[in-house]
């Protein structure tokens, strides 16, 4: 064999290795889902905020309490907007995040803005504490199934979305309930943050498949040497 004919093999083998090793995770980057972060991955909100939100937080409030915020930091005077709103059912709800300029919600018939130079991720986070719920029907134009919470709920739950697509805005849509009274005690948070998938381990057919590819590849080199 010669050395050119030599360096196509080297050349085809370095190709298939790459195609097996990377097609899993560019189509992982590509599709819109929802992710566990403790499983496939790490998430990090864009601006950690405490108390409230760095997006939406939705409460069950008081009579003489906000029920609906939007801003850099809900529930921090000067850094959000707040609306009155009465818990007595499960409303519609639609969040529409706009990089650079506006994020705004729609509960039922009552809507509210923040309007900021708003940062933008590849991924979204919703908590749902205590007695409240969050049920999706739709991400970024894309049906997508999922909810969280309950409202019966005791304790605080987390769920995340995933994918490319986000990164130039997205709307979310479906329903939202929360239990009326406690201020914060029930609610449902959403921000925007950074999801960085885990590294994926080769499972056992591509690793076989790696190793068939290099011994092809070893023997034909072999045979060339003696040639």
């Amino acid at each position: 064999m010669s050395q050119p004919l030599l360096e196509r093999v080297f050349s085809g083998f370095a190709t298939a290795a790459a195609a097996i090793a990377l097609s899993p995770q560019v189509a992982s980057a590509a599709t819109l889902s929802f992710v566990q972060p403790e499983v496939a991955g790490t998430f990090t909100p864009l601006v950690p905020v405490n108390p409230g939100e760095y997006g939406f937080e939705g409460r069950g409030g008081s009579p003489t309490t906000w029920e609906l915020g939007v801003g850099t930091q809900t529930s921090f005077g000067g850094s959000f907007n707040e609306a009155d709103f009465v818990w007595d059912a499960p409303q519609p709800f639609e969040m529409t995040w706009a990089p650079g300029s506006l994020v705004s919600v729609t509960v039922g018939t009552t809507s509210l803005s923040y309007s900021a130079d708003w940062q933008v991720g590849n991924a979204i986070r919703v908590i749902a504490k205590r007695n409240a719920l969050l049920s999706i029907s739709e991400v970024d134009g894309q049906g997508l199934v999922g909810g969280i919470g309950s409202i019966a709920g005791t304790g605080l739950e987390k769920l995340y979305i995933a994918g490319d697509s986000l990164l130039d805005g997205w709307t979310l849509k479906g329903q939202i309930q929360i239990a009326p009274g406690g201020n914060s005690r029930n609610e449902v948070l959403i921000t925007s943050g950074t999801f960085t998938p885990a590294e994926p381990v080769p499972e056992p057919l591509t690793t076989a498949a790696l190793f068939l590819v290099a011994t092809a590849g070893l023997g034909l080199t072999r045979r060339a040497l003696k040639a």
